[in-house]
This record gives C-alpha cells, sequence and structure tokens, in this order.
C-alpha cells in the first residue's frame, strides 16, 4: 500500500511543483512587462467663467513608426500630449502638443522632445511638420522643423518639397502671406535650417484688402518650368525633379518658379529663377523683389 501511495503521490506532487514553477515564471515575466506599459490620463474640463465659455482637454495618444538609425532599422515610440484650449464664441483654438520621443525597446530614454502651439504635428523621417488651421479669412501656417527643433522652412498652406531620385539633396519651397501695408509675402526656399534663402515681394501700393472682396485672401497659383521635370501638380507637397537625378552639389539645381495672383488681376505674374542652387543665382540669404503692377 505504501509502495502504491509513492507511485500515485510523486507524479502528482512533481505536476503540482511544475505548475507553481511556470505560474511564478509567468507571473514575473509579465510584472516585467508591465514596467513598460505606459498609462497617462485624458481629461477634460468645462470652462464657464469671467465671460468665457468653453472648455480645457488633455489628450494622450500613442504611434509607432520605423525609422534608420544608421544602417539599421528601428522602431520608434512617439507619445503625445494634446492639450486644447477652446472659446466657443470664437473660430479656432489654443493648442499645444508635446511629442515625446523613444525608442520602442529603451522606453525609458526620451531621445527626442517637441512642444509646439499648433493644430496638428505629424512627423516623418528627417523632420516634422506642425499645421496651424487658418479662420476666418486667415490662411493656414505650416512649419517643418529637424528634430534639433531648428525652424527649416515655414510657409502658408503649402510647403513643397524637391525630390530628387536617387540622391540625397533635398530642398523645399514655399509661398508666405506677410500682409502689412508694403509687402504681399515672401517666397522661402531652403535646404535645411541652416542653408536658406527668402525673395520679399514689396509692393508700391497698399497690399492691405478689404474683407468684402470676393478674394480677400491673396495666395497664388504656384508653377515651375524645368527642363524634363514632367507635369508639376500644385495639389501634391512633393515634386519629383528626374532631370537632376545625377547631380552632385546643389549647384546643379536649376529651375523656374512662377507665380500668378488670378485673385488680382492688376498683379503682374512673378517670376523667381533658382540658378546654381540659389534664388537669382545670388548667395544672399534675403532679397526684395518689387512687384509689377498692370
Amino acid at each position: 500500500m505504501d509502495t502504491l501511495k509513492r507511485l500515485i503521490y510523486t507524479p502528482l506532487r512533481l505536476l503540482i511543483f511544475i505548475f507553481f514553477t511556470v505560474l511564478f515564471c509567468d507571473t514575473e515575466m509579465f510584472s516585467q512587462t508591465m514596467k513598460k506599459i505606459l498609462t497617462e490620463e485624458s481629461c477634460f474640463q468645462v470652462i464657464d467663467q469671467n465671460g468665457m465659455k468653453g472648455y480645457k482637454s488633455v489628450e494622450y495618444t500613442y504611434k509607432v513608426y520605423g525609422n534608420t538609425f544608421g544602417d539599421e532599422w528601428v522602431d520608434y515610440l512617439a507619445k503625445y500630449k494634446t492639450t486644447t484650449l477652446k472659446n466657443l464664441s470664437y473660430e479656432g483654438q489654443n493648442r499645444t502638443i508635446e511629442v515625446a520621443i523613444c525608442r520602442l525597446d529603451r522606453m525609458d530614454s526620451i531621445i527626442y522632445y517637441i512642444k509646439r502651439d499648433c493644430d496638428q504635428l505629424d512627423l516623418s523621417r528627417d523632420n516634422y511638420k506642425t499645421i496651424k488651421y487658418g479662420c476666418c479669412a486667415d490662411l493656414s501656417k505650416i512649419a517643418l522643423y529637424d528634430y534639433s527643433n531648428r525652424l527649416i522652412i515655414s510657409g502658408s498652406e503649402k510647403i513643397y518639397e524637391g525630390f530628387i531620385p536617387n540622391n540625397k539633396i533635398r530642398f523645399y519651397f514655399s509661398y508666405q502671406s506677410r500682409p502689412d501695408t508694403l509687402t504681399l509675402g515672401q517666397i522661402n526656399y531652403s535646404y535645411n535650417a541652416s542653408d536658406q534663402y527668402h525673395v520679399v515681394l514689396k509692393s508700391e501700393r497698399s497690399t492691405i484688402r478689404n474683407g468684402v472682396e470676393d478674394c480677400p485672401m491673396l495666395y497664388p497659383e504656384i508653377d515651375l518650368s524645368l527642363s524634363g521635370a514632367g507635369i508639376f501638380n500644385k495639389d501634391e507637397e512633393v515634386c519629383t525633379f528626374w532631370s537632376l537625378e545625377k547631380i552632385r552639389t546643389i549647384n546643379g539645381i536649376n529651375f523656374i518658379l512662377k507665380l500668378k495672383f488670378d485673385c488680382d488681376s492688376t498683379i503682374r505674374p512673378i517670376t523667381i529663377p533658382i540658378i546654381n542652387g540659389k534664388p537669382f543665382g545670388k548667395d544672399i540669404e534675403t532679397q526684395i523683389y518689387n512687384i509689377e503692377y498692370d
């Protein structure tokens, strides 16, 4: 009988030991995983004081995206904190977006931190873009930054990227509204945060417009001329320059930017040549272009 009990109980004790060993190991592994779980609490507050009726909200969201680090492909985690203050009596809102970026396998170490007052913030491989939506008769404000938080280029409504296939050279151009008394706006042309050019469009008459006009916002039709460039689509933010594929320096970049203000037919078309990679071929950061009228 004792021998029979030993034959029965010994496997049973072994099974119990294995069960609790596995349970303990699984619990340990789960607790290690739990350490990597991020928890932030979003909140919403109704505001009705000092004549203001509106709300304040704080939201947390997460995005995982891949990027290269040297020759290595790395997955990154971007944690967004979006704080919005909205007055229901007015259009638009005040919004601040903060982004903390870390490697997905090293979540305890933040490698990039971004904080911008904007309505939208989009991450890409080499830079990030912010958008502040225009309201009433205002144009949307767009800006491109590198991950050191340095401004690469800003513009109204759109920033165009000049993409050259099989080439590391990139450049950007935009129109930026500057509606003061005698300045219509400016053309921005940039390679990076330290290599930028601006062409200020000066006027001999007031550029302040009456809001009751059919077109209170002056924004040009943008086109370009480049041999072999194909068709430029003003609705696409990336323009592919196949004819520049074999250039080795920015000195090989030559094309013509054309702007036409259909909203005001008295403004003559504006032509900005990019010669050897610079507006008008001049190594001057800011130049003046005098607008001509009919």
